[in-house]
């Protein structure tokens, strides 16, 4: 056929007015405006109502619409129309269908004939005029007799529609819509008319999660046939785009599922082409079966434009729409991506941030050690060496915690989402699943480093399912998604995250509710304030066992805790028992310093078990920097809690310190001991020979001072004991070993010796608390101490001697680190005071002379003790116990033996306590003791040497009576 063409149909202004597209290899292809030769159809009105339809225009156009829309044509030009650009064709639909004919048989158009001279041009103009007279015969279309369908031939202008409104008025989001896609503003926003309520109204509707390349504005004396100089302003393949929805979408009844607007008001929805035919809904029965041809598949346009690469996923748009359908797009568009399809033809994939983690450090099981925010915990993966990971959960943001040091306020909610994911998963084993690693650089706030983001599922134990944590903060509104750019990685589960977080701004949870967060009572806060928690002390003893929280595990020794019910932050130490230092970093004022034996593995073994756990807890005392002392409980099972202390004990990882621990304690340490663990490792047993002198040591005998009693008389209980005073302190207070460890003493200092001799000078410094051992300045000798305090630099310390009670400075290179087996063996120096007298301190009148008489008394050798009562006191030496024994000491005469009150004179005083009283240096002190028989007898026997000083105005009575001793 000469002088045919072929196109597609792309649009219908008029029951006889078509544009028709032709066919090119790449980029839009040419458009040809026609006019059916022959005929002329009722015409439409404009938009804005300046020209009104005429009646049965509206019937008309959707007639050719359902007949001819999308369909491939062949035509021909027959002329020209005078006085316009139109074009004059005829038009065969199949090659067989003239569709002049068809319209005019199906009532919809006039048979018109050519212009004059134009008559042979035009084919089938016999058929038109027969194909009207049948129609008028009939009744089809235009020439009903119908009264009520010519009343309603002429419509009513179109409307414009109010987004807001017709989401309320379809239910909300998801609500279904069926339209007709009347014009298209560029590839993914499109004008429809929509039938509400008898009448016709317009709206702009965007393809929700999707953007597509964007046209640039036509420059001023742009080109004809639709170029322009402009050409720079508009992205590649945006033209084509374009073209993809009108080839597509134009005209065609499309179904709407809704799916919000955004904060200009615009509508946005999944737009999806339905087959013609399905709705009956424009153009009567008989102008469908007339047409005769359905449209046999629906398209959904944002899926059609991603799949030929003429569009992207955004997510602000994507959050809008269902999880399944915003994932179903993001697999259409990494399709697209890989095929490298138009807009992606230069994309080459980012390279994964984890394709250095081996396979068992992306996917694995491990247990919650520790939440640090509301996104962030840290993992402890399975195995013996494992090392802790922090988490942090990917694509998600919860408020920012606070920091008191930095003077950093929380965010709202920032506590409700982290106590919450802390009950949610603390101490549980959950499934990590790395999704990327994000790298931070170098800031104000640190050293550059990376975040390990990934997928954090909790098990259900019932069911068996997976609940992904991050969903379950979203839902509650405790967070909220992060928005990622193209090409960012992002969760595996990214649209269930969207998803959740739509729910809660629905439902306006947590950070979506608009108001502020609940603010409970202030905690009473005595972790750092020693008064507050002395004061605080009664009604805590008083609670007895309570539930707490344990906040922070500040060491293996101490902890900060939590307790609800009392509104109570405290500093926590388990009562009796100590647990070797872990290393410290340094920083903030404090020397770093290297871990004793085993104290990191202590340190994990606290962490572990407690940390962020509730537990129960009993406080028994509190030391003088204010944290309480106490027993701590720990398990899920309020019948089958176990102590804490026994545990660790138990384990090789702490030591008893009291003597009168309860028997569990004492059994736990006695199997590590016997097993060897961990701080005992190196423990050696004592001969028979030191538990023999120890069993001495420490019982009740019937010695120098003791009581002789008549017949009948009650027998004397108190313990005595030989013992070598090696420190003099004042206050009548000194240090002393008993004869009976003097064996020990041997072995350790010979062990100290050859320690001495062969170990390495420090690594690094010495903490607080450490034991050590240094070398004495006046003998160069190896002795064990406890360093009491550093220098800022760590060039030099405080310590005190653990087996004598003296102290000095010392620098770092006389300093070394203790071997496990010197460590076992408890302290040798024991602290005592005077009994019964109050001795001044040693810048007070007198006090100094007290200390040298003293020393003169009590160095001569050996001397006999007797223990007159027994108290806790303030502890000299961390690794020391706090109890006091107040004692008569009685020095030995050069035969061994304690000199009796039958010699005693003036010059010979008997006791320590009479020499002071009878040089003048101090006072009688009863109510100092408890009182019964033996205080009695003591300070009666006493008086005398106190009288005799005061006579003689002797020491502090020497400008006569000094009055109350409280003043000394």
């Amino acid at each position: 056929m000469s002088g045919w063409l072929n196109g597609v149909v792309k649009s219908i202004s008029s029951g006889d007015r078509l544009c028709i597209v032709g066919k090119v290899r790449s980029g839009p292809p040419p458009e040809k405006e026609i006019v059916l030769s022959g005929v002329s159809a009722p015409r439409l009105g404009t938009f804005d109502g300046s020209r009104p339809s005429e009646p049965f225009a509206q019937d008309a156009r959707e007639y050719m619409r359902r007949l001819l829309i999308g369909k491939p044509v062949i035509f021909k030009i027959d002329y020209a129309i005078p006085n316009s650009n139109r074009e004059s064709a005829t038009v065969y639909l199949d090659q067989r269908t003239n569709v002049a004919v068809a319209a005019i048989g199906a009532g919809w158009a006039k048979h018109r004939p050519p212009p004059a001279g134009k008559e042979t041009q035009v084919p089938a103009l016999a058929d038109m005029a027969a194909a009207e007279e049948k129609a008028k015969a009939d009744c089809l279309g235009m020439w009903t007799k119908d009264q009520a369908a010519i009343a309603a031939a002429v419509r009513q202008p179109e409307q414009k529609e109010d987004p807001k409104e017709l989401l309320s008025y379809a239910g909300g989001a998801g609500g279904r819509v069926t339209c007709l896609a009347e014009g298209i503003v560029n590839a993914s926003c499109i004008r429809v008319s929509v039938e509400r309520n008898g009448a016709t109204k317009t709206v702009l509707v965007y393809a929700a999660g999707v953007q597509c390349p964007k046209l640039g504005k036509p420059a001023q004396g742009g080109e004809a046939g639709g170029q322009d100089n402009g050409a720079a302003a508009t992205e590649p393949y945006a033209r084509e785009a374009k073209h993809f929805t009108e080839m597509n979408v134009l005209q065609r009844t499309c179904e709407l599922v809704l799916a919000g607007t955004d904060k200009f008001g615009n509508l946005y929805a999944q737009i999806t082409t339905k087959p013609e035919g399905s709705d009956a809904s424009g153009g009567s029965a008989a102008a469908i079966a007339a047409a005769g041809h359905a449209q046999s598949s629906s398209v959904n346009l944002a899926e059609a434009l991603l799949a030929q690469g003429l569009a992207k996923v955004v997510d602000w748009s994507a959050s809008m729409l269902p999880a399944a359908v915003s994932a179903k797009l993001r697999a259409t568009e990494r399709a697209a991506k890989e095929q490298r399809l138009r807009m992606w033809t230069g994309w080459t994939p980012p390279t994964s941030s984890t394709a250095h983690l081996e396979t068992n450090d992306t996917k694995y099981v491990g247990t919650v050690v520790e939440v640090v925010s509301g996104d962030t915990i840290v993992v402890l993966p399975p195995g013996k060496n494992a090392q802790e990971r922090r988490i942090s959960l990917s694509s998600l943001r919860a408020p920012r915690v606070g920091n008191a040091r930095a003077g950093r306020q929380g965010e709202p909610y920032s506590a409700a989402s982290k106590d919450f994911l802390r009950k949610t998963v603390i101490g549980k084993k959950v499934s990590v699943e790395v999704d990327y690693v994000r790298a931070l650089p170098e800031g104000p706030t640190g050293p550059a480093t990376s975040l390990t983001m990934a997928t954090v599922s909790l098990p259900d134990k019932s069911s068996g399912e997976q609940h992904n944590v991050a969903v379950m903060l979203l839902v509650r509104g405790l967070a909220t998604v992060q928005r990622h750019r193209a090409d960012d990685e992002r969760s595996s589960q990214y649209e269930d995250l969207q998803a959740a977080e739509a729910k809660a701004i629905q439902g306006k949870k947590g950070v979506h509710s608009g108001k502020d967060e609940p603010v409970g009572r202030e905690p009473n806060d005595a972790s750092q304030n020693a008064n507050k928690a002395k004061q605080m002390l009664p009604h805590l003893q008083r609670g007895g066992r309570m539930r707490a929280v344990v906040e922070a595990v500040l060491s293996s020794n101490r902890l900060k805790l939590t307790i609800p019910a009392q509104s109570t932050v405290l500093a926590f130490s388990l009562n009796g028992v100590r647990a070797p230092a872990p290393a410290r970093r340094g920083g903030g004022g404090d020397a770093p310093r290297d871990a004793e034996p085993y104290g990191d593995e202590a340190l994990r073994s606290v962490r572990h078990r407690v940390l962020q756990r509730e537990v129960d807890v009993e406080v028994v005392t509190c030391d003088k920097s204010g944290a309480f002392l106490g027993s701590m409980y720990i398990g899920n099972d309020p019948s089958r809690m176990e102590d804490l202390s026994v545990m660790l004990v138990r384990d090789g990882l702490a030591r008893v310190m009291r003597r009168d621990a309860p028997p569990e304690l004492k059994d736990a340490e006695s199997a590590a001991k016997s097993s060897k663990l961990r701080i005992w490792e190196s423990y050696v047993e004592p001969t028979e020979e030191e538990l023999a002198a120890a069993a001495a040591g420490g019982g009740s005998q019937n010695g120098a001072g003791n009581s002789a009693g008549g017949a009948g008389a009650r027998p004397d209980t108190r313990e005595t004991f030989d013992a070598m005073v090696t420190e003099i302190e004042e206050r009548g207070a000194f240090w002393a070993q008993r004869a009976s460890n003097q064996a020990t003493i041997e072995r350790i200092q010979g062990a100290l010796k050859e320690a001495g001799a062969s170990a390495a000078p420090p690594a690094s410094r010495f903490a607080v608390g450490t034991m050590v051992m240094c070398q004495f300045s006046s003998d160069k000798q190896w002795y064990r101490a406890s360093v009491e305090s550093a220098a800022k630099d760590g060039s030099s310390y405080d310590v005190f001697y653990v087996d004598f009670g003296n102290r000095e400075s010392v620098t770092a290179d006389r300093m070394r680190p203790l071997t496990p087996d010197l460590l076992s063996t408890p302290p040798l120096a024991q602290h005592f005071q005077l009994a019964y007298v109050r001795v001044p301190s040693y810048n007070a009148d007198g006090g100094s002379e007290a200390v040298e008489l003293l020393g003169e008394v009590l160095f001569q050798g050996m001397c006999s003790f007797r223990v007159e009562e027994t108290e806790k006191g303030e502890g000299k030496g961390p690794r020391l116990s706090a109890t006091i024994h107040k004692v008569t000491v009685y020095p030995k005469s050069d035969a061994g033996e304690a000199s009796s009150s039958s010699s005693s004179s003036s010059s010979a005083p008997v006791s320590a306590q009479a020499a002071l009283l009878q040089a003048g240096v101090a006072l009688l002190h009863p109510r100092g003791s408890r009182p019964g028989p033996h205080r009695d007898e003591a300070v009666r026997s006493l008086k005398g040497h106190e009288d005799e000083a005061r006579k003689a105005h002797r020491g502090i009575f020497r400008y006569g009576d000094p009055g109350s001793d409280d003043e000394l």
